[in-house]
């Protein structure tokens, strides 16, 4: 990670209880650990988090999920999905994350 990053709030997703903590809109990362919801078949949204600066999902994780939305996350830098996260996931769509500077 590089220096520019400030996680003073991040979510570490380390089982199934804690996805209820994405309704909170003020992380500063989001991780969501390694071989996680591999039952889950909905869509993940992640939109309009305000101060999230990266988002890692670790292996295996989210892996048979039909739909990943990202958007409306102008703070965000970074995102990393490792080895065989998303395996069957369809549809990605990655929007309106960056600010815009007038």
């Amino acid at each position: 990670m590089s220096n520019d990053i400030i996680d003073d709030n991040p979510l570490v997703i380390e089982n199934e209880d804690d996805y209820a903590k994405l309704n909170d809109k003020n992380w500063s990362s989001i991780i969501v650990k390694e071989g996680l919801f591999k039952e889950m078949r909905d869509e993940l949204i992640l939109n309009n988090y305000p101060h999230i600066q990266f988002i890692h999902f670790q292996q295996e994780s989210l892996q048979y999920i039909c739909h990943l939305i990202i958007s409306n996350l102008p703070e965000l830098k970074y995102l990393t999905i490792e080895d065989e996260s998303f395996w069957s996931t369809t549809s990605l769509n990655l929007s309106s994350i960056f600010k815009l500077i007038m």
